[in-house]
């Protein structure tokens, strides 16, 4: 179900590559905390959510599918406990990395 993830990432890492965010990243140390979107990160940026909203959605549709033959229900019930169980999940993992960032 989190396929359509990797296909993103894969799509973009040339981009990420080639757009010269090197310099970016240095002149934003250099100046402390006050850097310059260059028209090519725009772009890059502007390509990828244009990429990754249509993969967000294609992920959260294939893992309601697994969700619904996984646990055999329908209809309405099958919809509200997996925006239960999406929702969380999430609060779970936040709060996880949370404690894990407290403890490192």
């Amino acid at each position: 179900a989190r396929f359509p993830y990797l296909i993103s990432a894969v799509a973009f890492i040339p981009l990420a590559y080639a757009s010269g965010d090197e310099d970016l990243v240095a002149k934003f140390m250099e100046s402390g905390f006050s850097a310059i979107a260059t028209p090519v990160l725009l772009l890059t940026l502007g390509l990828a959510i244009i990429v990754a909203i249509p993969m967000i959605i294609w992920m959260v549709v294939l893992m309601y599918r697994a969700y619904t033959v996984s646990c055999n229900i329908r209809g309405p019930k099958a919809i509200v406990t997996f925006i239960i169980s999406l929702i969380g999940a999430e609060v779970l993992s936040k709060i996880a990395i949370l404690l894990l960032a407290h403890n490192l």
